[in-house]
């Protein structure tokens, strides 16, 4: 037996694309059912409000690679041509 054994993976995607019948090759995905999940939220909102307590979610930031500078290779200065 390998060192590092996987058993048989397949990709599957996330939101249940409404253009996903167009793929060449349909993706399975998970359907999030996100209007569910709106409508919840709405009325969740609303007896919040309904109560007199404030409805301000607070924010969360999320820090990827895009946030942050290049890393180089090296710390030497760059050679001016």
């Amino acid at each position: 037996m390998p060192a590092c054994a996987f058993p048989k993976m397949f990709p599957i995607g996330c939101g249940n694309l409404l253009y996903n019948k167009f793929l060449r090759v349909p993706l399975t995905s998970v359907d999030q059912q996100s209007a569910v999940i709106g409508q919840r939220a709405a009325k969740l909102a609303l007896q919040l409000i309904e109560a007199g307590q404030p409805v301000v979610p607070k924010p969360i930031i999320s820090s990827h690679a895009s946030s942050f500078a290049p890393q180089r290779a090296s710390k030497k200065p760059l050679a001016r041509s």
